[in-house]
């Protein structure tokens, strides 16, 4: 039996002469005695039997073109002397095993045989059938890969995205329809403009993700509505009249884009993590969205006047708020919040108060002649007057 104490073969140190050297052994397993039949001060490691002889590799070789080169050697049993094999200089000789009468191994890229006869070694061509039938163009059902949608303000259509293309489908009468076909570029998330006359989304033509926009129908020419080359873009919402959008990236801060000129705008940036949770007016004069602050992990909300360019901030932040909503009439600002406190209850074992079911609705009129939908009404009795003779 041949083997070596340990292996590192799967190491990657070369020339290696540290105390993890490797040397050959055999094993007589009739007498149960072991002996050490090679002592370099190198590697020498997967030993091969081949009749009588052993066969193994060993960076012994101290040719000056290439000293100590991973080699084959060998080892008469009968005579214990050693002989190198095979003398390449380029490249170590990498994962042998021994068949009838010959030794496959790896040179570099090579796959090669040794004949244990006449000592000479040839490569054997290896062909490996390309994926040529799997990059040719064919049609293919992306139907299950469908990502991101939006409905058409009509609701007749969907814009979706699947397999790097934008499509739109109808909900009843139609068929399918692909809007960008192209080969090499992804576009993602589309959002139908209130209109109906266009669809923006994210293609990565220029090497970054940017915000483009084409017709809805898929006739005319596409337009593309930033050029910064930044952080990876998420989040198209449309302006009610369909002349703004706003957008985000992955450092959560959210811009508004002017349509027609294209031109860029910073709204507001969360300064922990995820991203800005935005409604916009019914006229598009405001937006209302929850951010934190650097110094203060609970979130408030927020008011951006459009016009003005302008942030306020409308809620303390003492509690959790998130989800504004602006109505479509204009009269109220819906939002939640953390600040229920209806359900507490007392820890037996930690003497501490702990509180469930925190999260309410709110309610905020935008001007003073909204009335409360929820106004109590009493119905009174009224008395008569007794008509006199």
């Amino acid at each position: 039996l041949a083997y070596t104490p340990h292996s590192i073969d799967g190491r990657t140190w070369k020339r290696y002469r540290g105390g993890m050297q490797t040397d050959v052994w055999v094993y007589n397993l009739r007498s149960n005695e072991a002996k050490r039949v090679t002592d370099y001060e190198g590697i020498d490691t997967l030993p091969m039997w081949g009749g009588t002889t052993l066969y193994y590799l060993s960076d012994a070789t101290t040719d000056p073109k290439a000293a100590h080169k991973l080699n084959i050697w060998s080892w008469d049993s009968k005579s214990g002397t050693t002989k190198q094999v095979t003398s390449f200089t380029d490249e170590d000789i990498k994962w042998p095993a021994i068949g009838d009468g010959e030794i496959v191994f790896q040179k570099g890229t090579k796959l090669m045989v040794l004949d244990l006869g006449s000592g000479k070694t040839r490569t054997v061509e290896v062909k490996i059938p390309g994926d040529r039938p799997t990059i040719r163009t064919r049609t293919e059902d992306v139907s299950d890969e469908v990502q991101g949608s939006s409905i058409s303000p009509s609701a007749k259509r969907v814009a979706v995205a699947a397999r790097g293309d934008i499509w739109t489908a109808p909900a009843e009468n139609g068929v399918p329809r692909n809007l960008t076909r192209t080969d090499g570029i992804a576009e993602r998330t589309p959002a139908w403009s209130p209109d109906g006359k266009w669809i923006a989304y994210f293609d990565d033509s220029t090497g970054e993700y940017e915000l483009w926009a084409m017709p809805a129908d898929g006739k005319g020419e596409k337009k593309q509505l930033t050029k910064d080359g930044g952080p990876f873009k998420t989040n198209i919402q449309w302006f009610p009249d369909s002349k703004k959008l706003i957008y985000q990236d992955k450092t959560a801060t959210a811009y508004l884009v002017d349509f027609a000129s294209g031109e860029r705008k910073m709204i507001d940036k969360e300064p922990w993590d995820g991203s800005l949770d935005i409604s916009v007016s019914h006229d598009g004069a405001f937006l209302a969205y929850a951010k934190s602050l650097p110094e203060r992990r609970t979130a408030s909300i927020w008011l951006y006047d459009v016009v003005k360019g302008e942030s306020h901030e409308v809620t303390s932040g003492e509690f959790n708020d998130s989800n504004p909503t602006f109505d479509r009439a204009g009269d109220w600002l819906y939002f939640s919040s953390q600040r229920g406190f209806g359900k507490a209850e007392y820890g037996e074992l930690d003497e501490t108060w702990v509180y469930q079911d925190t999260v309410r609705g709110y309610a905020v009129p935008l001007r003073n002649d909204v009335k409360n939908p929820w106004l109590l009404e009493i119905d009174e009795e009224k008395g008569k007057d007794t008509k006199k003779d």
